[in-house]
């Protein structure tokens, strides 16, 4: 049976032609594998710099993983982010939450609201993922709705969320993005996009 959408939902959904969903902690419980992935490049560093690493990481989860560790080697590291280190450090972040995240469970309620929205909704993924990983992921994750579009880095979210408005015929006023995080609410900022927060509990 398919699923239905209660009043207050339903009646958000009639004045919308299109909504803007993150990945990693809204479609999917994955950002905290992907803190564990990012904190275990940095093993041999003291606990306080490990600490900071990890509170800038959930800051900052919309970003793409480059612009994250080089901030991080030049900041916290106090190294200059060399291009190389960079790309070793990001191909060691895929191979630690690639198969994780690609099997993890799904946001309460995500797949459900996914299958309940009306066909004329268009639905688009906007990540800090790299475009190309974040497509596999959700094939490999076969998950049932078809997007109209997934975008990832190395653009910028609110630069990809600016372009599907554009490409599309979207008026912002008629759209929603739904984040997790301070880079989702500047994306949609950004775009004259409301929001709608996703925060775990206790948060």
């Amino acid at each position: 049976m398919p699923a239905t959408l209660a009043f207050p939902a339903r009646k958000l959904i009639d004045n919308l032609d299109a909504i803007f969903f993150d990945f990693d902690g809204v479609l999917v419980d994955s950002v905290d594998i992907k803190a564990r992935a990012f904190l275990s490049l940095f093993e041999a560093e003291p606990e306080p710099v490990r600490e900071n690493i990890l509170a800038y990481f959930y800051a900052f989860t919309g970003r793409s993983r480059q612009e994250k560790l080089a901030f991080v080697l030049e900041n916290f590291l106090e190294r200059s982010a060399d291009k190389q280190e960079i790309g070793r450090l990001a191909d060691e972040f895929r191979q630690a939450s690639f198969r994780a995240v690609a099997a993890c469970a799904d946001i309460t309620g995500a797949i459900e609201l996914l299958d309940a929205l009306p066909s004329r909704v268009k639905t688009f993924v906007v990540s800090g993922t790299p475009q190309s990983e974040l497509i596999e992921i959700i094939a490999a994750r076969k998950m049932p709705h078809e997007f109209s579009e997934v975008k990832g880095t190395p653009r910028l979210k609110e630069h990809n969320i600016a372009d599907i408005l554009k490409q599309h015929g979207l008026a912002a006023e008629r759209c929603v993005m739904i984040g997790d995080g301070r880079v989702d609410q500047q994306a949609a900022a950004y775009n004259h996009v409301p929001l709608i927060g996703v925060v775990p509990e206790g948060k």
